[in-house]
C-alpha cells in the first residue's frame, strides 16, 4: 500500500485529517537560506509540528518540497471535535518554529475521512484552504469553518456603486472619501471566495 511505500506507521483504519502547513513570506525564505538549510527547516517544521501534534494523535509528516509540508493526523472516527483539538497545538508549533527558525507558516486543516484514497481530495482541499491565508494573514490556522462564509458565498466581487464612488473621489482628489470606498470595498472583497476574489 502507498503507507507501507512511504514508511508511513499509522493505523490503516479509522479516519484522517490532512494538515498543510504552508511557510509564509516563500520568497524571502528561498533568497535568505541555502538549499540544505531549507530542508532542514522543513524537517524541523515537520518534526515540531508532529511531537507536538502526537500528544494527541498520532501523526505523519511528509515534506513536499516547495512551499510547504503536510501532517497526516489519525484521528477517532467518532471526533467530531477533532478542529479543536488541532487548532491550539498547531499554534504551539507555530509559536516554536518561529522562535527557534525566525520562519512562520499558515496553517490547513482538512475535513476528516475514513478511506485512504479520500486522502488526496482532503490535501487538495487544504492546499486550497490555505489560500484564504491572504485575507486572514500569515501564521493562521484556517479551518472550513473559519472560511465557510467565504467558500458558500454566491458573489463574485464587489458593488459597482463603490467603484462608481471611488473614481468620484479620485476625480475630486477626495481623500477621505476615497479610504471609505476603499474600505468598503475591502470589506466586501473579504466576504467572497478566493477563486472570485
Amino acid at each position: 500500500s502507498m503507507f507501507n511505500e512511504m514508511r508511513i506507521s499509522l493505523s490503516l483504519d479509522g479516519s484522517y485529517v490532512i494538515c498543510v502547513l504552508k511557510i509564509d513570506n516563500y520568497k524571502e525564505f528561498q533568497q535568505s537560506f541555502q538549499a540544505k538549510d531549507k530542508d532542514t527547516i522543513r524537517f524541523a517544521v515537520i518534526n515540531i509540528a508532529s511531537e507536538i501534534m502526537a500528544r494527541k494523535y498520532p501523526t505523519e509528516g511528509l515534506d513536499m518540497k516547495d512551499d510547504h509540508v503536510v501532517l497526516i493526523v489519525s484521528v477517532p472516527e467518532d471526533d467530531d471535535q477533532f478542529p479543536l483539538q488541532i487548532v491550539p497545538l498547531l499554534k504551539e508549533a507555530q509559536e516554536n518554529v518561529s522562535r527557534y527558525f525566525k520562519v512562520s507558516f499558515t496553517a490547513s486543516i482538512s475535513d476528516k475521512t475514513n478511506e485512504l484514497k479520500g486522502l488526496r481530495s482532503l490535501y487538495d482541499k487544504a492546499l486550497d484552504q490555505a489560500m484564504y491565508r491572504l485575507l486572514l494573514g500569515h501564521s493562521s490556522v484556517i479551518t472550513y469553518e473559519t472560511i465557510k462564509k467565504n467558500v458558500e458565498s454566491k458573489k463574485s466581487g464587489y458593488s459597482k456603486t463603490q467603484e462608481e464612488g471611488f473614481l468620484e473621489a479620485m476625480k475630486s482628489s477626495n481623500i477621505t472619501a476615497m479610504e471609505e470606498v476603499l474600505a468598503t470595498i475591502f470589506e466586501e472583497v473579504s466576504t467572497l471566495n478566493y477563486h472570485n476574489a
